[in-house]
């Protein structure tokens, strides 16, 4: 091929310019479309055929974020097949349910997760609310819509005492409807103890004030299918409690917790057995689908 020949394929200046995204004009020496090129001009686009429309044979999905379940009520909303919506709940922390019809039934999705401002766990667990209380006591009132709860807590408290119990309430009861067996790890001595018909139930114990400085409580507390309405509510607690440097003094408790309830569980409190929360303590609950 000749030189001449080569030179063809070399773009224009205009080419050049059209690559950067600059205005160029089109013509037999610019053959790249440009922003003024007429062939682009006048050719708003028209509508989707009419397979694409709900319920067509190639749908395009039709998908919304909305602030209010659309499939709430009857009869269903239009269109009624394959439409999807992210529904906010609203408040704070934010919950993000995924519903549907497909096929001109009302599908459950799942919650895709929540917006609290705080980090939240990964997969199925999902921060509900984080509290750093300074009170005697501590309230959960909205506990979302998930299967499972799981608390995790550090405390200390104010009592003059080596540690203070933390109990726990279900929707304002303060009847005798708790009960409690825990097994309690001190040194080479594990002991055991039960508890029943009380007005609360323990999940552990903080470190009061006269324990070694620095020193707190912490542990998890699940409760299991807190929503049902068929069985009394149960749960489990795991919490350990360096109350002094002495041999002897840090104890490890292991507790099996019901409330004798069958109504779901809408609210949580928890209170110290005296004193009020010392600062840095700090209360983390979890959804778990």
């Amino acid at each position: 091929m000749s030189r001449q020949a080569n030179l063809r394929h070399i773009p224009t200046h205009n080419q050049k310019l059209a690559l950067r995204g600059t205005k160029g004009t089109p013509g037999r020496a610019n053959r790249y479309v440009t922003e003024v090129d007429p062939r682009i001009t006048g050719r708003n686009p028209g509508n989707h055929a009419s397979t694409h429309e709900p319920c067509g044979d190639d749908v395009i999905d039709h998908f919304a974020i909305v602030t209010a379940d659309p499939v709430a009520s009857s009869p269903l909303p239009s269109p009624a097949c394959d439409s999807f919506w992210l529904i906010r709940n609203g408040t704070s922390p934010e919950t993000f349910s995924f519903r549907g019809i497909v096929d001109g039934v009302i599908q459950d999705l799942g919650i895709l997760g929540t917006d609290s401002g705080s980090p939240s766990g990964g997969g199925d667990l999902t921060l509900i609310d984080e509290q750093t209380p300074t009170g005697s006591s501590v309230t959960f009132a909205s506990l979302g819509a998930y299967t499972h709860l799981m608390l995790h807590w550090s405390a200390r408290s104010t009592e003059a005492a080596t540690s203070s119990l933390v109990n726990v309430q279900f929707n304002g009861d303060t009847g005798a409807n708790y009960d409690r067996q825990v097994t309690i790890s001190v040194a080479a001595a594990p002991f055991a103890s039960e508890l029943l018909a009380s007005t609360s139930f323990q999940i552990g114990s903080a470190v009061g004030a006269t324990g070694t400085a620095g020193a707190c409580g912490g542990g998890t507390f699940h409760m299991y299918d807190y929503r049902g309405t068929t069985f009394h509510k149960v749960g489990t607690a795991k919490n350990a409690v360096p109350r002094t440097t002495a041999s002897g003094d840090f104890f490890e408790q292991s507790l099996s917790v019901r409330w004798r309830s069958t109504n779901a569980i809408t609210s949580m409190v928890l209170t110290l057995s005296g004193g009020s929360f010392a600062t840095g303590s700090k209360f983390s609950l979890y959804g778990l689908l």
